[in-house]
């Protein structure tokens, strides 16, 4: 028995059924040795030796050694002068005659490397929640969330409490469901999607667009998506409004070639009106029409003017005009555009300026 005792490279006791050590392996008798401690060799009382405040410890082993408990453990610390020490201990029961095997097993490196891992997990929380643009970390391939940080609740309007344990779809902040569906299965195929432009629209209404990237990392014992965006929404709406002028400066250019071609023709009639004048002038009749024609001609050659100043184009005309005499002519027709009343104008200070009839006649209107 203790030849069997001695090969086990872990510290061990047998007690009685009253507690007292029976024997002890070799690991057992070194390390108190080592450690300077006492009532711990054979033939002492183990549960006297357990310190007052240690209640459940005590409770624990009295019920192994009663047979009420199959297995019994504690992992604890007991720090030499030079180093940090954890322990586990292991009380299993023993029949005929009943007692009980303690066991102390060291695990100081499987402590220490869940300290480095909660340091880790900590460093990695707070690097995840400072990080300017919006994080998430999702499970795979339930999509369920697990983290999101403070950019990705500030963008949604969706805070952390209500995200976390979320499908991102339930949260309807996803504008094309088919497009996460499409990032989902490029990173079932490859564990990597990369650069895809897609809309989230906060809680608010607005409609954010995001340069996301996706990953496949192994986290936490299993895989994950760890999903990192970059919100693009100010570079959108610039080549929303780039988009909008160029429409606008097609319109122009169309509308300066549109007046262009008319201006041709309105001097080919004009020409030819002055001919039909000249060959009429004994036709009074003619010449009322042709006078007519002239002034539908000034009129639509008015109106390719404003269409030259609308296009960058045209060229202003510029003439003494005598501001009183134009008003008094504009005022009467004014008054029938704008339900019979004419205005009543003080012109007698009103000087005579320089101008384009056509561009003044267009304020006027």
């Amino acid at each position: 028995m203790q030849t069997v005792l001695d090969a086990i490279p872990t510290h061990v006791a047998v007690l009685d059924a009253r507690g007292r050590i029976l024997l002890v392996n070799r690991g057992w008798t070194a390390f108190a040795l080592a450690n300077g401690a006492t009532g711990t060799e054979v033939g002492c009382d183990y549960l006297a030796a357990v310190p007052a405040e240690e209640g459940e410890l005590r409770r624990g082993l009295l019920d192994v050694l009663a047979g009420h408990r199959t297995l019994y453990t504690l992992d604890y610390r007991c720090d030499a002068p030079d180093c940090r020490r954890w322990f586990k201990m292991m009380a299993t029961p023993l029949e005929n005659p009943r007692g009980c095997m303690i066991n102390h097993i060291d695990i100081t490196d499987t402590k220490e490397a869940e300290e480095r891992a909660r340091a880790s997990t900590g460093l990695f929380q707070e690097l995840f929640d400072q990080t300017p643009d919006p994080l998430t970390l999702s499970d795979f391939p339930d999509g369920r969330i697990l983290m999101v940080n403070q950019a990705w609740s500030a963008l949604t309007g969706v805070g952390r409490e209500e995200a976390v344990g979320r499908d991102p779809a339930e949260l309807g902040v996803w504008t094309d469901p088919q497009g996460r569906e499409a990032i989902l299965s490029e990173l079932r195929a490859t564990g990597v999607c990369t650069e895809s432009r897609v809309d989230l629209t906060s809680r608010g209404g607005e409609i954010h667009r995001l340069l996301l990237s996706c990953f496949l990392v192994e986290l936490q014992g299993g895989p994950k998506v760890l999903m990192a965006g970059k919100d693009i929404t100010p570079l959108r709406l610039a080549q929303e409004a780039e988009a909008r002028a160029l429409k606008a400066d097609s319109l122009v250019l169309m509308a300066g070639s549109i007046a262009h071609d008319f201006n041709n023709l309105f001097a080919a009639l004009s020409a030819g009106l002055d001919i039909i004048d000249l060959q009429a002038r004994d036709r009074p009749d003619i010449l009322e029409a042709t006078a007519t024609a002239k002034g539908v001609l000034q009129r639509a050659v008015a109106l390719s003017w404003k269409m030259n100043d609308f296009s960058g184009r045209g060229i202003s005309r510029m003439v003494r005009l005598e501001l009183p005499e134009l008003l008094r002519s504009w005022a009467p027709a004014s008054g029938v555009r704008h339900g019979g009343r004419v205005p009543h104008l003080d012109l007698e200070l009103v000087p005579a300026v320089n101008g384009d009839p056509a561009r003044l006649e267009g304020v006027l209107d």
